[in-house]
């Protein structure tokens, strides 16, 4: 399993922007996370339509966080920039399973139990706890 790398932008566009609660333009976001500015105009669509972010015209206009840095959650980043969040297509809505067997498959049930974990454990994770947990000194 890996992220794409829109994922990886817009996580890194919402820490940045949560490690100080400021407002930013677009080009100061491109340049200090090292993202191509029309790329990032695109996530910052993706996160504002999402609502994580919000966005302010004119001269001292930028992105912000829409709401406390506190409660966005990593799933909910994941949610708007992966095409799913399944470990297996047969834990999709559709039940997609080749030997419809879904039911018995001891696969199956482990997919499912270790979807659940990751739920519980990472996608749950406020992006403040990684930033405050994982973060280095420069």
């Amino acid at each position: 399993m890996q992220l794409n790398i829109t994922t990886d932008y817009a996580i890194r566009t919402v820490l940045y922007l949560g490690s100080d609660g400021k407002s930013r333009t677009a080009k100061e976001i491109a340049e200090e996370m090292c993202i191509p500015q029309n790329y990032l105009i695109k996530i910052l669509s993706k996160l504002r339509k999402g609502g994580i972010i919000t966005s302010f015209s004119g001269y001292a206009g930028g992105y912000q966080l829409k709401r406390p840095f506190s409660t966005i959650l990593l799933g909910e980043i994941l949610e708007l920039t992966e095409k799913t969040m399944k470990i297996n297509k047969c834990l999709e809505e559709d039940g997609s399973c080749n030997r419809h067997a879904a039911e018995v498959c001891a696969m199956h049930k482990f997919y499912s139990d270790f979807q659940e974990d990751v739920k519980k454990r990472w996608l749950s994770v406020p992006l403040k706890d990684i930033l405050g947990n994982y973060q280095t000194e420069d």
